[in-house]
């Protein structure tokens, strides 16, 4: 007759295991995104706070953090605030945007925690913060591009035009946007045409605070109006973008947006 044969438990130990049973490891490591803020929804200006959870015998003696790799050092008047367990980023802009870990060492070793990809959500700001100078020639078609950085991209863009006598919103249908770019459709074809365009973007988390800026001069060879050499005029042209450029933040009516 058959006997029955107990089953043989076969057990595998690593050496990882069996320096935690003889209560000796290295640190056990992971990473949290403070439990009040939500991953989806950080924004330009917010605070953010990270937490390591670390376990280890003998306990941690070395704890970093790193930002894309780059060791993160505290730093007060940066808003970088590193304390016990905890790093507090205050007052984010997008440059903090990234992969966020930790590391802890002991005698056993060094660890290095899960990696977290912080997204800050940041309303448009132009691509360059530089004037464009255009020139063209009467009655010449242009597609003059405004591009900005946002995220998320923007909804809409807005533009207008001024010169020394006006300022003027620019109909939407003249423009179409293309991702985070505008494409603007001008002709100009009088000298009253020859001016400054200021192009803005809106996204979900507001308006664009300082508009783009492009200066359209006159690339043609005078005209009946202006007996100038075209050089004095463009000269002229570019002073006056660099007048603008010096109270570009100041007092350009460019600069009144329309509340949203």
């Amino acid at each position: 007759m058959a006997r029955d044969i107990a089953p043989v438990k076969i057990m595998f130990y690593t050496t990882a295991s069996l320096l935690m049973s003889a209560g000796l490891y290295p640190p056990i490591v992971s990473l949290h995104l403070g439990s009040t803020l939500s991953a989806d929804d950080i924004k330009d200006g917010d605070d953010v706070y990270f937490e390591c959870h670390v376990q280890a015998n003998p306990p941690w003696r070395k704890l970093h953090w790193l930002h894309d790799g780059v060791l993160i050092t505290h730093n007060a008047s940066a808003r970088v605030i590193r304390s016990n367990q905890s790093l507090v980023l205050q007052k984010v802009n997008r440059n903090s945007s990234g992969n966020y870990s930790c590391s802890a060492i002991n005698a056993e070793g060094e660890t290095v925690s899960n990696h977290l990809v912080l997204r800050i959500k940041y309303a448009p700001m132009c691509a360059t913060d530089k004037i464009i100078i255009v020139g063209a020639f009467r009655s010449e078609s242009l597609h003059i591009p405004c591009e900005v950085h946002a995220d998320p991209p923007p909804r809409q863009f807005n533009w207008k035009f001024n010169n020394s006598g006006e300022t003027l919103e620019i109909g939407k249908e003249r423009f179409a946007k293309n991702g985070s770019m505008s494409i603007l459709s001008y002709t100009p074809v009088s000298d009253q045409d020859y001016g400054t365009l200021t192009c803005w973007g809106q996204n979900e988390v507001g308006q664009q605070q300082w508009p783009c800026f492009y200066q359209v001069v006159l690339a043609a060879f005078g005209s009946d109006k202006d007996s100038r050499d075209p050089k004095e005029r463009l000269s002229e042209s570019l002073k006056s973008a660099s007048r603008l450029s010096e109270r570009v933040d100041l007092d350009h009516p460019c600069l009144k947006l329309p509340t949203v």
